[in-house]
């Protein structure tokens, strides 16, 4: 791969430090840029070393001096450094790192390994963040996705409440994804084709109530889940017990996948 196809991202400029720096220094430099790795240079800018995460809190922690955090940040280097091409950018990593098993990849433009020939640094990291972003650019994931997965939409406040639920449904063959924007939703599945969990937990009282209405018309399979009990007494009289029901934390999956795939009356799409 030439240099105007190698897209990985580069980061630059390099952060370099000298050899004979402290420990502690590197630390709060590595910290200070948010970086997992530091290039180590001599008198002369030639690269001497490689400073990791991993050489820190491998070698570090093993040291049995006291002042270890005061010693040269050589002491824990890795000393020997390979390099990507710059001009070879997709063929070198690639190699390096199956070959070295390394994860950080200096980026090197000419043969010396000079602070002024190296454009920036590529991690492992990157590289899947690059593939990931080409991924989602180009649909790929979903022309991939299991054909038997059932989908199952769910309204939660809080965001990560979306792993948690996925953990519970994706061994009875569920894809559950976060609706954004409720309003949306319920216009566009007005036959009510896509089972509904909606988590009543988190939300402030007037969000909640106009969620309540617009999910109690919904006329496909709901489950509103919640942790008070009173709630679920509350609510459980005025469910629709073909369709609907409420249910209190921790959740009973087994009974909900049974009410979702065997007890409700599945909901065909209307023919067009």
């Amino acid at each position: 791969m030439s240099k105007a196809n190698a897209s990985y991202h580069i980061a630059s400029p390099v952060i370099a430090l000298h050899e004979a720096a402290a420990v502690a220094e590197a630390v709060e430099l590595m910290n200070e840029k948010k970086i997992s790795s530091l290039l180590i240079h001599n008198d002369k800018n030639q690269i001497t070393g490689i400073l990791t995460e991993r050489d820190i809190l491998r070698k570090i922690v093993l040291l049995d001096i006291e002042d270890k955090l005061e010693r040269g940040v050589g002491l824990i280097a890795t000393r020997e450094v390979y390099f990507a091409d710059y001009d070879h950018l997709h063929e070198s990593v690639v190699r390096l790192h199956f070959e070295k098993k390394i994860r950080h990849f200096p980026v090197l433009r000419d043969k010396d390994h000079t602070l002024e020939n190296v454009v920036g640094m590529v991690t492992v990291t990157d590289i899947i963040r690059h593939y990931l972003h080409l991924e989602y650019k180009s649909g790929k994931p979903s022309s991939r996705r299991d054909p038997n997965l059932r989908p199952l939409s769910l309204i939660c406040k809080q965001p990560d409440q979306v792993e948690t639920y996925d953990s519970q449904f994706s061994k009875f063959k569920f894809e559950v994804t976060r609706v954004i924007d409720p309003d949306k939703f319920f216009r566009e599945h007005a036959s009510g084709t896509v089972p509904l969990i909606f988590d009543l937990d988190g939300y402030a009282q007037k969000e909640l109530s106009n969620l309540i209405v617009l999910a109690k018309k919904y006329r496909g399979h709901l489950i509103m889940t919640v942790s008070n009990p009173a709630v679920v007494s509350l609510f459980r009289k005025y469910m629709d017990k073909d369709r609907q029901t409420i249910a209190q934390k921790p959740l009973d999956v087994d009974y909900l996948v049974w009410l979702l795939t065997q007890k409700w009356p599945q909901i065909k799409t209307p023919k067009t």
